[in-house]
């Protein structure tokens, strides 16, 4: 009895051994590790590698002053785990990384301070991602040049003129003073038509300008306001000829008046410079700039000076034919 007492025991304790045994095992084959190894993961020494990308291999760098490259660290196998970027040592190089040490994939800034006492020349650095995403090493080339020294004065540099807007704004001021004084006083049977066709393409070119000038409608809004009015009113002026022949001499008049102030208030706008918008004073000749500049100008386009011209000009042409109208209108109903 006592022997089969001492067998059954020493079965028990040795299927009790085998049965540890196949359940450390079997937890092993799951990814539970003992020591320097943790659950899930593999051995702590390496997890994964990771790879290193930079925006440039290749940088200068004044002594005692320093300059930054972009980098990112991101996992090419394994599993995510810690890693932190480190450098080579030069002396008289120092770099520091914008990123402490964390999981893969992310990105920073490495700056790289050259000494005063750097010798000029071209080093190589090496930048690795250590931990558990090892990556491999990727090379930098640093060439460094001599201090540049604070007494020297920068190079002075004379700006260019660029005389195209003084140009073509003086070509069509010039002929909006010459075709009003002209249709002022020669006139025709053929001034009425002449009257009635720049009447209409100074509108199309304001209703251009309403539209498409965002800088008269957000930087001189008034501008813009006083347009729109001009074009109403242009608009009643022409149609009352239509409905009253008596209303004919003061309609014409009253056009006269209004597009001859809307060119001289063109004029002023090339010559102070768009006085009632933010532009006012914030660079010289700012009014030819955008307004004759027809793209030639950082400010200027294409489009909004031909339409402005075009608009200049065809109000003299309104203006003259329309006094001269408005003199005649007496003889005209006789």
């Amino acid at each position: 009895m006592h022997k089969k007492l001492v067998i059954l025991l020493t079965v028990l304790m040795v299927s009790g051994v085998f049965s540890v045994i196949g359940i450390a095992g079997a937890g092993l084959s799951n990814g539970t590790y003992i020591g320097s190894q943790i659950q899930g993961y593999g051995p702590m020494s390496s997890i994964g590698t990771s790879k290193i990308s930079l925006n440039t291999t290749s940088v200068t760098v004044a002594q005692d002053s320093s300059v930054q490259i972009s980098y990112s660290v991101k996992l090419v196998s394994g599993t995510t785990w810690g890693t932190s970027m480190s450098s080579s040592s030069i002396s008289g190089l120092s770099v520091s990384f914008s990123t402490g040490a964390q999981d893969p994939s992310y990105s920073g800034v490495a700056t790289i301070s050259a000494s005063s006492s750097l010798k000029p020349a071209l080093y190589v650095l090496k930048f690795t991602a250590t931990g558990d995403d090892p990556s491999p090493s990727v090379s930098v080339n640093v060439t460094v040049v001599n201090k540049t020294s604070s007494s020297t004065p920068p190079p002075i540099t004379t700006p260019s003129v660029n005389d195209d807007p003084f140009i073509a704004g003086g070509v069509v001021i010039a002929l909006f003073v010459v075709t009003l004084g002209i249709t002022a006083l020669v006139g025709g049977d053929g001034t009425r038509y002449l009257n009635i066709g720049s009447a209409v393409v100074a509108l199309g070119s304001s209703i251009y300008l309403i539209a498409y000038d965002n800088v008269m409608r957000t930087q001189a809004y008034y501008h813009w306001l006083g347009l729109i009015a001009y074009v109403v009113l242009t608009i009643i002026a022409m149609l009352i000829p239509l409905g009253s022949k008596k209303m004919t001499k003061t309609s014409m008049y009253g056009l006269f008046a209004g597009s001859t102030l809307l060119g001289i208030l063109m004029i002023a706008d090339a010559l102070i410079g768009l006085p009632a918008s933010n532009y006012y004073a914030t660079s010289g000749n700012i009014g030819w700039n955008y307004l004759f500049g027809f793209g030639t100008t950082s400010i200027s386009t294409f489009s909004i000076s031909t339409a402005f011209s075009l608009l200049l000009v065809m109000v003299g042409i309104v203006a003259g034919t329309s006094v001269y109208l408005a003199r005649h209108a007496d003889k005209k109903s006789n």
